[in-house]
């Protein structure tokens, strides 16, 4: 097992040098073609799969001396290689987004930043829920479920239940994470209100998982 993911990992090192590589030729003076924002965009996912924020960052800035704009799809990008490299640097490219509406931070962007707050228990994933909303961008179930799982690890039962009944209003899909992060609140705590969770997601058609049993026997 672990030769074989050694062995996709030499893979993937030898594509992302091999990326770099065409990139930097692109880059020479005597190039006919040159990066666009899609070359960018494409790079940012390679930096992402290795979590490498210093081949991340010298992308940003080389976008900037070309003077090429980067669209939502290349910022957010940007921002899912900070958060996988725990680098507190996703906050200012969401800022940059927000500031100058130039784009303007979609769905994916406040999904991205949410996810980076509540793995880090920052109360100020409320906030940010919050301004979504003000700014006209609807949550979807996932942005619930992260919501979720925040007030999960804080033992919130009130908002938990708040969040959970606002995606049913919403009549967005409550699904298995949804369940799980809803049961672990009351698990700790030992509320009856556990099982009516269990039998509501029975009654839905959600077939429990190894979390859910986890769950429940706490």
């Amino acid at each position: 097992m672990r030769e074989r993911e050694q062995l996709i990992n030499e893979r993937n090192a030898e594509r992302t040098e091999k990326a770099f590589s065409i990139y930097y030729q692109m880059c020479e003076k005597s190039s006919l073609v040159k990066p666009d924002v899609e070359t960018y965009s494409t790079l940012m996912d390679v930096c992402l799969m290795h979590k490498d924020i210093v081949k991340a960052r010298h992308l940003i800035e080389d976008m900037k001396d070309r003077d090429i704009k980067p669209t939502i799809t290349t910022y957010n990008k940007m921002m899912s290689v900070f958060v996988a490299a725990g680098d507190s640097s996703v906050t200012d490219i969401f800022n940059v987004l927000r500031t100058t509406n130039d784009p303007s931070p979609n769905l994916e962007s406040y999904t991205i930043l949410l996810e980076c707050y509540a793995e880090r228990n920052d109360p100020a994933i409320l906030q940010l829920f919050d301004d979504m909303k003000k700014v006209g961008i609807d949550p979807d179930s996932r942005v619930y479920n992260i919501m979720l799982i925040y007030c999960s690890k804080l033992q919130d039962k009130r908002k938990s239940l708040k969040f959970f009944e606002e995606l049913k209003v919403r009549e967005l899909t409550a699904d298995i994470n949804t369940y799980n992060a809803l049961m672990a609140v009351f698990a700790e705590s030992g509320d009856d209100l556990i099982f009516k969770v269990f039998e509501e997601m029975i009654e839905n058609n959600i077939p429990p998982d190894k979390t859910t049993f986890s769950t429940l026997i706490k």
